[in-house]
């Protein structure tokens, strides 16, 4: 199981997840945060047990996502300052890299380079 503390996760996003029954939080511990910006809304969910990164792009008010990305077989899950940004940076086993920001805008960046 992977490391993830959602305290960090809170902060990074700047609000706390989704409310959840208790029984689902325990098993999935997948906790769902929703980041506005700009007239777009991002779904993000980093699960411990499972050890993948679900994601999706939409925009607000609409059920249609513009963009979505499942990524499995994550191995770390970290917080990193880059040029007076946060990024969050998700290293899979099997598809590489995915950095994430959230402010001021959304930025979404897969490199897809398996490292050893």
């Amino acid at each position: 199981m992977i490391e993830i503390h959602e305290s960090d996760l809170i902060e990074f996003f700047g609000v706390s997840p989704e409310p959840e029954p208790q029984d689902e939080r325990e098993f999935f511990a997948a906790p769902l945060f929703i980041k506005r910006v700009d007239g777009l809304e991002l779904r993000v969910s980093i699960s411990a047990h499972f050890r993948d990164l679900r994601l999706d792009l939409r925009k607000v008010g609409q059920k249609a996502m513009v963009f979505e990305l499942v990524v499995p077989g994550i191995r770390s899950v970290a917080i990193e300052r880059c040029g007076g940004r946060q990024m969050l940076r998700v290293t899979s086993e099997a598809h590489g890299i995915v950095e994430l920001a959230v402010e001021p805008s959304i930025e979404i960046h897969c490199d897809g380079s398996i490292s050893a």
